[in-house]
Order: C-alpha cells, then sequence, then structure tokens
C-alpha cells in the first residue's frame, strides 16, 4: 500500500519537482513536475486557502456591492434568488455572500433553476461560517455547507464566479449551464457528490458549456479544485465554445465521459491536431506506459499537437476505467508543461511522486496555450500483478457459478448438468475435480455454503417445485425440511460446528423467517422488534447470526426497508451504523467483521465493510453501483461494481477487492486472463485464494442462464502471487504453488536498479501442488521476487 502522506517537519512544506525527458532521454527544456508530497499540514494550508479566498472577495467588493444571503428558502427576501435578481438588475460586478444562521450543512431546496444570471457577479459559497476550501495535494477535504438541491444555475453573462458551492441532485441539463457569455470561473464545488467523492448526489450533467468561451472550471491551485461525480450525464460537457481550461478537477463516476467535448464525443486524436471543433477538439496525450521506478511513477507518452506550442499536462489515478477505456479522474497525480517542436509531436516521460496505487489506472489531459483542455486519454494500468487464476470446470455444459470457497480452496456453486442440460444441479469442486451433488428429487439444486469439514448447504427442488434447504455431507444430500407455516427453505451459511442458518418461506406469499438449525432442529429465530419478516444469511465459528428484519408496512404484508441485525447469544440487534440491506450474500467473520450490500439512500447499490469497529462504504468504487460478498479473517472484502445504475450491465461490471482503504479491480491485477474477463468476485478465504465468475445470477432461482461456451468454464480461483521461504543451513528453500506456473524465481541485492535481477539458479521441483527450488546466496542481503516474462 502506498502511504497518502509522508509527514515533513512542523511548518515545513515539502514541493517536488522532476525532470522530464524526451523520448532519446534528454531533459526538455522548461519542463517540471510539481506535486505536493504531503496532505498533513491542514492547519497551515487552510489558513493559507482561507486567506486566499479573503482576498480574492476583498477584490471584488472593492468594485461592487455586497448582497447578503441570511435565508435558506427557495424564494423571497435574504435568499439566493433573490441576491442574483439583485445583483443582475445593479451595474458593476458585485459579489453574494452567505451569512446563514446555525452550524452544519446549509441545504437550499430549489422547486426551479435559479433566475439567469446576466450580470457579472461572485457568488461565494466560502464566505459561511464554517465553510473550508480544499487544502489536499490529491484528493479533497473541503467543506462546502452551501448545499443547492433541486436546481442549479445557468449563466449568460460575462466576468461570473461560482465557488465553494454544492449542487445536489439537479434534473435539469446540467447543475451549472453556460448559455452565453465568457471568462467565467467555477471553483471549489462539489457537484452530484459530497466532499469525500463517495455519494451519489447526482442526476443530470454536471457542468455544460454551450455557445460561451474562456472559462475556467477548476484551476492549477488546490483550492479551486472541483469535484463532479454520480452525474447521469458528462461530467463537463464542452457542447461548443472554445478556450475552456479544464484544470485539476476530480471528475469520476459520471454515467459518461468525464469530460466530453461536442456531441460525437469520445474523440479520436489527429496529426498535428488541426481540427477544430468545442475546445478545437485539442488531443489528449497518449499514455504508452506506467510503471514503478527507484524514483517513483514513471509515466511514458505522446502529445501530437501545433508546432513551437506549450501545453499543459495533467495527471490523474483512478482505481476504475469505463466507457471504452476513457478513465475518471478520482486523484488528481501531478502536471508537467510540454512544448512541441517543429515535428508536430513530441514523447514524454515523466517520473512523479504520486499516490497511485498499484492496480490502479492513470488517465491525463491536455490543454494548450490558448486554454483549449482535451478529453481524457484512454487509461493505463499501473502493473501489480498479484494473483494467478486457475479455472474450476463444470458439470458437461459451460456454464458454472462458484458461489462459495473454504480455507481448503474447496468451491462450492451450480452449473448446467450434462452438454445439452437445462437442470441445474448444485455442485462442489475439490482437489482438480468436479462432483454432482445431485438434488432431493426435483430438477434443481443450488450449493450456497461450505465449511472446512467439507459440508455444503444450499436449496434444491423437491416434489411440486417446491424447495427445501439441504445439507450434503459424507456423499448424501440430507433435506433439513422447513418451519411451521413455511412450505419452502433455503439454507445461506454453515459453520465448522455444523449450525446452519436460512431463511423459510411461502411460496405463494408471504413473510420469510429466519431459522436456525442445529443438531437436526430447525428453529425460527424471531425478528427485530415490530417486525414481521426476517431472514439469517451468514454465521461465524461463535454462533452469531447476521441477517435482514423488516417491518410489515400494510395490510397486504408489503415489507419496510430491510434493516440489518447481529444475533448474538440468543440475543437479536440491530446495527444501526448500516443503512438498508439489499440482498444475500453477506459474511460475516469471527471479529464480527462483515460485509453487506446496503442502499445508502441515494438510490444505488454499495457494497459495505465493517471492520474493527469501522464503516467502510466502498464509496460505489467510483461507480454507480457496488456489491459485497465475503469478508475474511484478515478484513479483506470482495465483491463487485459496475459503472451502470440498479441492475449491473454486464459489459462493465467487475469484481473488486476491498482492503485497508483501498478498492482494486481484480481484472488489473491477475494474470493469464483476457482483460475484463472477470465480473463477479464471491467469495475470499483466510489464505487469500478470491473466488471469482466471469458470469453472475442476481437472481437466485432463474434457472435460463446463457452457457458461453462449449469448452470454457465461468469459474475462477485466483491464487495469490507469494512463496514461502526457510533458512537451511547456509541455503535456503523456497516453495510456491505450482498453479503459479511459467513463473521463475529472481534475486536483486539493490531495488533501486530496476536492472538489477537475475534469476536464481537451480530447478524448481514439484512436491504435491508445490514448487520447491533451493537457494545458496552469495551475501547476506537479498531481496526475492516470483517473475514471468
Amino acid at each position: 500500500m502506498i502511504n497518502d502522506c509522508i509527514t515533513p517537519a512542523v511548518g515545513e512544506i515539502t514541493l517536488l519537482r522532476g525532470r522530464v525527458l524526451n523520448q532519446r532521454g534528454q531533459p526538455i527544456r522548461n519542463a517540471l513536475v510539481e506535486i505536493w508530497q504531503c496532505d498533513c499540514f491542514d492547519g497551515m494550508i487552510s489558513t493559507l486557502m482561507r486567506w486566499w479566498a479573503i482576498l480574492a472577495l476583498f477584490r471584488v467588493a472593492a468594485t461592487g456591492d455586497t448582497f447578503s444571503v441570511t435565508n435558506s428558502a427557495d424564494a423571497g427576501p435574504g435568499t439566493l434568488r433573490e441576491a442574483i435578481t439583485r445583483a443582475n438588475a445593479a451595474s458593476g460586478t458585485h459579489r453574494i455572500a452567505f451569512a446563514l444562521p446555525d452550524v452544519g450543512d446549509k441545504p437550499i431546496l430549489l422547486t426551479s433553476f435559479l433566475p439567469t444570471i446576466t450580470n457579472g457577479m461572485v457568488i461565494d459559497g466560502w464566505t459561511q461560517i464554517g465553510s473550508r476550501p480544499n487544502s489536499h495535494p490529491s484528493r479533497n477535504n473541503s467543506v462546502v455547507l452551501i448545499q443547492l438541491l433541486g436546481g442549479g444555475i445557468n449563466i449568460d453573462a460575462t466576468g461570473v464566479t461560482i465557488r465553494g458551492l454544492a449542487f445536489r441532485n439537479s434534473y435539469e441539463l446540467g447543475s451549472i449551464r453556460f448559455s452565453g457569455g465568457s471568462n467565467n470561473v467555477v471553483e471549489g464545488c462539489t457537484i452530484g457528490t459530497d466532499s469525500t467523492g463517495k455519494f451519489h448526489r447526482g442526476s443530470g450533467l454536471g457542468i455544460s458549456i454551450n455557445n460561451s468561451s474562456f472559462n475556467r472550471i477548476g484551476g492549477t491551485n488546490v483550492a479551486e479544485r472541483n469535484l463532479i461525480g454520480f452525474n447521469n450525464g458528462a461530467g463537463v460537457f464542452i457542447r461548443d465554445g472554445t478556450n475552456n481550461s479544464v484544470h485539476g478537477n476530480l471528475i469520476f463516476a459520471n454515467r459518461v465521459w468525464s469530460i466530453r467535448l461536442g456531441l460525437a464525443s469520445p474523440n479520436k486524436n489527429d496529426a498535428g491536431d488541426v481540427d477544430t471543433g468545442p475546445n478545437q477538439l485539442q488531443n489528449f496525450p497518449d499514455l504508452a506506459a506506467v510503471r514503478w521506478t527507484a524514483g517513483g511513477l514513471l509515466v511514458d507518452g505522446s502529445l501530437s499537437g501545433r508546432t513551437n506550442k506549450t501545453y499543459r499536462l495533467e495527471f490523474f489515478g483512478s482505481p476504475a476505467c469505463v466507457v471504452s477505456n476513457y478513465a475518471m479522474a478520482r486523484d488528481f497525480v501531478g502536471w508537467t508543461n510540454l512544448t512541441i517542436g517543429s515535428n508536430s509531436v513530441e514523447s514524454f516521460s515523466v517520473q512523479l511522486i504520486a499516490p497511485v496505487a498499484p492496480g490502479h489506472f492513470v488517465t491525463a489531459t491536455a490543454t494548450d496555450d490558448a486554454g483549449n483542455t482535451s478529453e481524457f486519454s484512454p487509461c493505463v494500468a499501473l502493473p501489480a500483478l498479484q494473483y494467478v487464476a486457475t479455472p474450476v470446470g463444470s458439470l458437461g455444459n459451460s456454464f458454472a457459478q462458484g458461489n462459495r470457497l473454504n480455507n481448503r480452496g474447496d468451491v462450492v456453486g451450480y452449473a448446467f448438468v450434462g452438454k445439452e442440460g437445462t437442470n441445474t444441479h448444485a455442485f462442489l469442486y475439490s482437489e482438480g475435480t468436479m462432483k454432482d451433488l445431485g438434488t432431493l428429487g426435483g430438477f434443481h439444486s443450488f450449493a450456497w455454503s461450505i465449511n472446512d469439514r467439507t459440508e455444503v448447504v444450499g436449496e434444491s427442488e423437491v416434489a411440486g417445485q417446491k424447495f427445501h434447504a439441504f445439507l450434503w455431507r459424507n456423499g448424501a444430500m440430507e433435506d433439513l425440511g422447513t418451519i411451521p407455516g413455511r412450505d419452502e427453505s433455503l439454507a445461506t451459511d454453515i459453520n465448522n460446528r455444523g449450525q446452519i442458518v436460512g431463511y423459510a418461506s411461502i411460496r405463494l406469499g408471504g413473510q420469510n423467517r429466519a431459522f436456525l438449525w442445529e443438531n437436526g432442529v430447525m428453529t425460527d429465530i424471531g425478528t427485530l422488534p415490530g417486525h414481521g419478516g426476517a431472514e439469517a444469511w451468514a454465521l461465524n465459528e461463535q454462533g452469531d447470526i447476521l441477517g435482514v428484519s423488516w417491518e410489515v408496512i400494510s395490510a397486504q404484508g408489503t415489507p419496510g426497508p430491510r434493516r440489518p441485525f447481529l444475533r448474538r447469544n440468543g440475543q437479536m440487534l440491530p446495527i444501526t451504523e448500516l443503512p438498508e440491506l439489499y440482498a444475500f450474500p453477506a459474511r460475516l467473520n469471527e471479529r464480527r467483521d462483515l460485509v453487506v450490500t446496503a442502499r445508502p439512500g441515494d438510490g444505488a447499490n454499495h457494497g459495505f465493510s465493517r471492520v474493527g469497529g469501522d464503516i467502510f462504504d466502498w464509496g460505489q468504487f467510483a461507480n454507480l453501483y457496488g456489491r459485497g460478498n465475503d469478508i475474511n479473517e484478515s478484513g479483506i472484502s470482495v465483491g463487485a461494481a459496475s459503472s451502470q445504475d440498479g441492475i449491473p450491465n454486464s459489459a462493465v461490471l467487475r469484481p473488486v477487492i476491498y482492503r485497508e482503504g483501498e478498492i482494486f479491480d481484480l481484472n488489473a491485477i491477475t494474470a493469464d486472463l483476457p482483460p475484463g474477463l472477470l465480473k463477479f468476485a464471491m467469495s475470499i478465504n483466510d489464505e487469500g485464494v478470491i473466488l471469482a465468475n466471469d458470469s453472475g445470477n442476481e437472481s437466485l432461482r432463474t434457472f435460463q442462464l446463457t452457457p458461453g461456451g462449449e469448452n470454457r468454464t465461468n469459474v475462477y480461483l485466483l491464487h495469490p502471487l507469494r512463496f514461502d521461504a526457510e533458512r537451511m543451513g547456509t541455503d535456503i528453500r523456497f516453495s510456491w504453488n505450482a498453479a503459479l506456473s511459467g513463473f521463475h524465481l529472481q534475486t536483486a541485492t539493490d531495488l533501486a536498479r530496476p536492472d538489477g535481477w537475475v534469476d536464481v539458479s537451480g530447478t524448481a521441483s514439484a512436491l504435491g501442488n508445490i514448487l520447491i527450488l533451493t537457494h545458496q546466496p552469495a551475501d547476506a542481503v537479498r531481496f526475492y521476487r516470483l517473475f514471468r516474462d
């Protein structure tokens, strides 16, 4: 994990500069990379940013009047709507300041767009007491209190500045629209999200520029950065107009492009950048490769542009890459100036000291000296091979779905039976062999969980096309029955003590009831107080049970929100810090860490982990859909994420792993698989092995699944790329999983030399599923790695 902060001495600000090299390895004159090294100086930087804002306001106040917003209503005296109307009517450039009472957020619920701005003015949210501009070098730590809900601002004027405002749930054609005029500024705003960039608060476009030029969105100062996310359209849409600069902004999780130039986006680069259009259809940088070196992150690429022109290149990082390989910009990485000579193209090799995690993606923009900013470049992954995939077989047909993995590496799930089969049977994959677990007499069965004793639970069809929970052990499937008043049941989890949880239902309607099965007896464990339905989804070795409970809110039996509970020592307690849960699966470990899928009120699903008592909203992976599926004893979670709202679109679905505050696309850190193949990460064991599928089934009882091809599988085990070392006298004995085929051991004495790695002499021999190599080092200080060309 790469630290976001390297703490300098008290009162010290460290500015790092790096040389930029051309393709021949020679320094490019006047080209510097500049990036703040530390974000741990909030006090001093916040003070500087506040003085910066005050001075900016003073300059405006010297040329016009100040109109104060003291009323958070939609209209009337002292409201923002009235202040804009008054500033429009007065001559000169004026300032709108905020002095709303009390502390905390200041929501202003708008029933329509605010009056079109037709006169120069500054609307400054930083004037509200408690607000604070951003001071973070790569992300955002601003406090934006003035929040405009349901409407936005239209600008048809020159010399307008909008700063320090939050735009939420604007259902028009853009939270901020430019419909005319020029030389306007939007800075320090959050549009469609909150200051953390983790929550969906968007609806329409972010910023739309139409028939307007020479505007600035963001800026080169960190206090000017905007956060623009979770909008249904582009983050910044420049429909027409030129010389519109878009600098330093974090633009991510929008349904389409982060920056869009014209209706034909995404645009392609042209030689010499001679085409015209919105922002002159400025070419973006072509990124060839990104990699870590001894000096930091090295980004190689080139830019085709107009001769003898200087361009500002800005680099961004993100955990995701979406929409035809065009990336998002969650983290600001750094910038450089690049001058193109007489050949219309210039290569660059930029070294950045930047908080980009291995396995994340890098993208870039280019802005010419007239202020025309490009779209984002296609993203390039920062290499971080950490897993090797082993395919799991099928039951004769290509389709199989893995659901759970135990600590031995056994997998359970369900698969089509036979080459032409449409029946779906539970399977057990163990030691390289697929086993059909059969049914309880019906056509279909599904395995949902397995313990370390290779006992399997799930559901199987019985007579009358109904389903009963089953326990498979010692080669036989046992019907667990159901609870009184219910005619169907489903077993969701089993621990090593043989306790089983799940829920029972009525086929023709009625509320589900959670059960605990133990020693041959199935018991209804009840609901939270006042509720009428419940389901049990997971349990640990102590017998703690995680599930959901809901109130019946109508005479027709309509269920209310699904509230999470933890049942411990026979007492069912609500987990109040989690929002409404969405759907099984969910998991619970021995420390009562857990992972779930929840809906926090923004209309989309999020993966949530609770580790050590702290709640981590996965932030929708900077996307619009997330799902948490499993967690191991180390608190590492896996699930899935998509850039589409609601039910995931398989074209953009990706498996993810969440650990230590960061989330990763497993496709980017796994070897030997086509890009984007994997869709769901379903389970992770305590050895770090991950079960992933290249397709997924959202409905538990949907049988018409589309096979992917006769000779392929949908299920993969992802083995961590690691090895063990044991000293034996003067020798070191290395061993690693034989599934990691094609790797060889290398050694080096100096990590600062990328070319210093050499192969270790000797041949690896197999011992079962382990490869062993014995090596006698030439000296005491050595580094080793598994490597594959």
